[in-house]
């Protein structure tokens, strides 16, 4: 599903128009967006929960010359899905 049928998904669902529900949409991915970086955790019970964990700077190898370099300090995200969302999908 692409985020433009998600929008026509809601829009159809909730008796809106598109451009409501694209409203609806963005602002919602907006709030988990600005939760992961304020906060690193953004937790949906029973649906998902995203993470940003940091990693710490190292040295990694060029694999195709071998050379070695510095890889830098970043936030790796993690998502976990919740057993209700599991359960949905395998049922």
């Amino acid at each position: 599903m692409t985020k433009k049928e998600l929008i026509g998904e809601v829009a159809s669902s909730a008796n809106m128009t598109k451009k409501d529900a694209e409203i609806v949409i963005n602002k919602t991915f907006d709030a988990i967006m600005n939760g992961v970086k304020k906060d690193g955790i953004v937790q949906i019970m029973d649906f998902i929960t995203i993470e940003a964990r940091k990693m710490d700077a190292r040295k990694g190898r060029n694999p195709k010359t071998g050379d070695e370099i510095d890889i830098p300090a970043r936030n790796q995200l993690f998502a976990k899905f919740g057993k209700g969302f599991k359960d949905f999908v395998n049922n």
